[in-house]
């Protein structure tokens, strides 16, 4: 046979793209799909490699330890991890059920040829690990996450937001939980029953379930009622125990205990390791916002002294110019440095940053920052932020490795400026006589601080838009809507 020299540039075509065809299936994407992308992977900083359409049989497993986006064109972006990039069609990352998620189904796209879930080990193959020495058929663990430890803040802060049923496979109840248990079930359509109690802050409760498939692994999260008074006492840590009763098909099995630690309901938690997957965290920065109290009752005291102060003749809001804005925030600025506020670099107690596993920040609640006359940067923050929200302006926390400072938006769409709280105490009022002279200074120093939280705020932009974990904006507007409300007394 005789074949023409375009005869033999179409088979070699052939060859070439038929062993190609999913060589780029999501190597390009638009700069949104790419920031989403990095945000999942910054986070559990984990993935794994597996192609399906080239009959894969094991997944390869990489350890994220940087990632971007990186511009590829004028309209498309690449995803760089460790140095290369990465097609996102072929590669999977951890949630939190234990299950690994496309990475191209994430930001969006669906591909026939490309299972959304990696279907080889997507859950834990062994059983869970024993914490005691008693002998039984049944294996399972209770659980309390956040390495056995209690954080009153962050329940206090999510009273009010509606319990939401997890939808996902083997996790039953709250699909937010964090108490509960893990079993294997011993056998098709157990019926199951979980009792558990918290000393002090948790009276005994039961959970009754139905689990199908024998010898899956469930995850088990009661919907759990806890004792609001008792977490609000907590100023000190101090342990507690946990018991958990395990019943099946009506029959006692098991009871265990755990000691369990109870935070003060000053440490705001930050971040935590997940029990399943030690190498993905969960980022709860947002609960910086329940720190911010725009109900406390000295406020008011606060705003009368601002008036008296003579800076301005009334807390309008956003009814005037920025210009008014300005003022009003300088107003509280210029009244706690008559109060002789001072920056305080203390910010840790014995149990802040408590584990390897878990992060957490001692914050002082309003009344305390204005009782001690002095504050960190989160206290700071915090405090002026309750302040302002009072007087109808949105605020915001940006949280930056090793620093918070807020800002505060002075039209009330977005134009935010940032406050340097750190800096009030840097102006003495007292080495001033009159009170035009120390108005004059007070302003001075404030306008320091706006510059200098304006400057870090612009400096820390490109790690917000990019939901590097390690850059937050906390807008508490938003923290307010989505259920994330004040510790109230």
């Amino acid at each position: 046979m005789k074949f023409t020299s375009k005869f033999l540039v179409f088979i070699f075509a052939f060859l070439f793209f038929s062993s190609n065809i999913f060589a780029d299936t999501l190597g390009y994407v638009s700069k949104a799909e790419a920031d989403k992308a990095v945000s999942a992977l910054n986070i559990t900083k984990r993935l794994r490699h597996f192609c399906a359409p080239c009959n894969d049989k094991t997944f390869r497993d990489e350890q994220v330890d940087s990632v971007y986006a990186s511009k590829a064109d004028e309209t498309s972006y690449r995803v760089i991890v460790n140095g290369k990039a990465i097609d996102l069609g072929y590669v999977y990352f951890p949630l939190t059920d234990g299950k690994w998620k496309n990475l191209a189904a994430w930001v969006g796209y669906k591909f026939d040829y490309i299972p959304e879930f990696l279907e080889i080990q997507t859950a834990p193959t062994n059983p869970p690990p024993r914490n005691d020495t008693n002998a039984t058929e049944i294996d399972w663990m209770p659980v309390v996450e956040m390495d056995k430890q209690i954080f009153p803040a962050f329940f206090l802060a999510t009273a009010t937001k509606p319990i939401v049923e997890s939808q996902t496979a083997g996790v039953i109840g709250d699909a937010q939980g964090l108490v509960g248990m893990h079993i294997i079930n011993p056998k098709a359509n157990t019926r199951l029953k979980i009792g558990i109690e918290i000393d002090s802050i948790l009276k005994y409760q039961e959970f009754d379930a139905n689990l199908a498939e024998k010898g899956k692994y469930y995850q088990v999260y009661p919907k759990l009622v806890w004792n609001w008074n008792a977490l609000k006492s907590y100023k000190k840590a101090a342990p507690a125990n946990a018991s958990f009763a395990l019943y099946l098909d009506g029959k006692l099995i098991e009871k265990k205990n755990v000691v369990v630690r109870i935070r003060s309901v000053n440490e705001a938690v930050y971040a935590y390791s997940y029990l399943l997957d030690e190498n993905r965290w969960a980022n709860t920065k947002w609960l910086f916002a329940a720190y911010v109290n725009e109900d406390h009752e000295w406020i008011d005291q606060i705003l009368k002294e601002a008036l008296n102060a003579k800076v301005v003749d009334s807390f309008t809001g956003y009814q005037e110019d920025y210009k008014k804005v300005f003022a009003q925030v300088f107003a509280v600025w210029y009244v706690l440095q008559k109060r002789n506020f001072k920056y305080s670099s203390i910010t840790n107690t014995s149990g802040t940053g408590t584990t390897t596993k878990v992060y957490s920040q001692y914050v002082r609640l309003f009344d305390e920052s204005i009782n001690g006359s002095q504050a960190n940067c989160v206290d700071g923050s915090v405090l002026i932020a309750s302040i302002l929200k009072k007087i109808g302006l949105r605020v915001g926390l940006v949280l930056i490795p090793g620093h918070c400072f807020l800002v505060f938006d002075i039209t009330g769409k977005g134009d935010w400026r940032g406050l340097e709280t750190t800096m009030m105490g840097s102006t003495d009022l007292s080495n001033f006589g009159d009170e035009k002279s120390k108005a004059e200074a007070s302003m001075a120093g404030f306008f320091k601080a706006v510059d200098a939280g304006t400057k870090s705020f612009g400096d820390s932009l490109q790690g917000i838009n990019q939901k590097d974990p390690r850059y937050n904006l906390i807008d508490i507007d938003e923290a307010r809507r989505s259920g994330i409300y004040p510790l109230s007394w």
